[in-house]
């Protein structure tokens, strides 16, 4: 073979050679190529996904939003309508599930949206915007006694003034005398007389609230596998929270297994007592037949308190609560009700006398709440029957309303709307007198109540109606079929 053949034969094995590897990197880019274009592809596919469970996301929570808002509109002009679970259809043809209920002195609105595979869930707590009763620093209407307004020793109070005043008595001269000691204090602010006036309230939601789970039965509550369904206090209703009874006297530590796992209805048949140092889940309910006694270092957010006969705080007890009673209210000690609370008693029983009292270094920031049952002026009547009465050293700053007698001798930072103000006074030089519609040594000032402050609704019949908390929460659907 010769020299040109070989070297013939030389370059086609190099051509060859040359062409595999070609053929190797053509195959190599075409697979890269391939595995970008995939890559690339499946990036896009997965954000165009992800947009448009942000897009579903953003109109459930703007429907669900929607929907809080159109059930206030409806309570504004019937504070009456209720709903569960009802499906309504928004203006634009949005549909979504509305739920109102009583939560002690003020309303839950739950509004619950699905949009594709996105649900979300909105939760309001409703009160009204204060109207008359609470216009004024004090608003006093005794039509029974007529006496009018008398101010003695180093009562303060800065704010308008409305009373019902018999005829022919100057408005400008309400200071008065006892024992030789006049009036010292300030009133900044007009007074107004009149010769009629009555402060209304109407408690059918606050009954409502109270009644809710009457005669304290067991109710069937809800199965605790559902919780895993609910991710967000924003889907819960008070009524519908998994329930714990005790059967007869119960005392329980805040800290108890029992509120482990998040918020819970938990009742006793007779009286429940909550000891400790510790923090109670949100909207945790506690019912007690009899009494239901908070002490010691309880704290808590947003409950809800309810008991046939009283309820009691004492310690440094500290939170906010909806507090519903039959007979009386105490808030002793350096306990604080945090705003927005609301103590209410029904003053439906045939107890000896009810109230609520606030005593000691105590506060509370919110409403107190006293229905008007009607009184006599008679001086054989029993003078501890229907009272609210507030300490030397006691602090209210929001409202009062007093349906019977209000005994103000500490600071009320916000409104009094009173039947009738009372004290009771004895000395050397004079026995023991009850002083009516005197307001002595106390301190009121509306300029100090609490910033975009709402009152529990029932002060109108066709209220103003504003946001005292709000929840909400996103659930997408794949999450609650995975957890089923």
């Amino acid at each position: 073979m010769g020299m040109s053949t070989m070297r013939y034969i030389a370059q086609l094995r190099t051509l060859a050679e040359e062409q595999g590897s070609a053929l190797i990197t053509t195959l190599v880019v075409l697979t890269l190529l391939t595995l970008m274009v995939g890559l690339a592809l499946g990036v896009y596919l997965l954000q165009r996904m992800y947009v448009r469970l942000h897009v579903h996301e953003a109109r459930a929570q703007y429907e669900a939003e929607a929907g809080v808002f159109q059930a206030i509109a409806w309570l504004q002009n019937d504070p009456t309508w209720t709903a569960r679970d009802t499906l309504v259809v928004l203006p634009g043809g949005m549909e979504v599930e509305l739920s109102v209920e009583p939560f002690g002195g003020y309303l839950l609105v739950r509004s619950v949206a699905v949009e594709s595979r996105s649900k979300y869930a909105a939760r309001a707590l409703i009160g009204e915007v204060p109207g008359d009763a609470f216009e004024h620093a004090l608003t006093l209407w005794d039509y029974e006694t007529r006496t009018g307004l008398s101010l003695n020793g180093a009562a303060n109070v800065y704010g308008d003034l409305s009373i019902v005043a018999p005829k022919g008595r100057e408005v400008d001269s309400l200071d008065s005398n006892l024992d030789g000691i006049g009036y010292n204090g300030e009133l900044i602010g007009a007074v107004y007389r009149f010769d009629s006036l009555q402060v209304g309230w109407d408690r059918t939601s606050v009954e409502r609230a109270r009644l809710l789970r009457s005669g304290f039965d067991p109710g069937e509550g809800v199965p605790e596998d559902t919780v895993v369904q609910r991710r967000s206090l924003a889907e819960w209703m008070p009524s519908e929270l998994p329930e714990t009874l005790y059967e007869g006297d119960i005392v329980l530590d805040a800290a108890d297994p029992v509120f482990a796992n998040g918020p819970r209805i938990v009742t006793s048949t007779g009286a429940l007592t909550i000891v400790g140092d510790a923090q109670l889940p949100k909207n945790t309910t506690l019912m007690a037949e009899t009494d239901l006694r908070i002490e010691d270092d309880v704290r808590f957010d947003h409950a809800l308190l309810l008991s046939g006969r009283s309820v009691t705080f004492s310690g440094s007890v500290f939170g906010s609560a909806q507090v519903l009673s039959g007979d009386h209210v105490i808030v002793a000690d350096s306990s604080v009700l945090a705003y927005p609370s609301a103590v209410y008693v029904s003053n439906a029983t045939d107890s000896t006398w009810t109230g609520i009292e606030v005593r000691n270094q105590a506060e509370v920031h919110g409403t107190l709440l006293y229905p008007h049952v009607g009184t006599s002026s008679s001086p054989a009547r029993t003078y501890r029957l229907g009272r609210v009465s507030v300490a030397d050293s006691a602090l209210v700053r929001g409202g009062i309303y007093g349906g019977q007698e209000t005994e103000l001798h500490g600071r009320l930072w916000g409104s009094l709307a009173a039947f009738r103000t009372y004290f009771y006074y004895e000395s050397a030089l004079t026995p023991g007198v009850h002083k009516e519609n005197w307001l002595r040594n106390a301190d009121i000032d509306l300029g100090r109540r609490p910033v975009n402050y709402l009152t529990p609704v029932g002060f109108s019949s066709r209220p103003t109606l504003g946001v005292l908390d709000w929840e909400g929460v996103a659930t997408p659907l794949y999450q609650i079929r995975r957890a089923l």
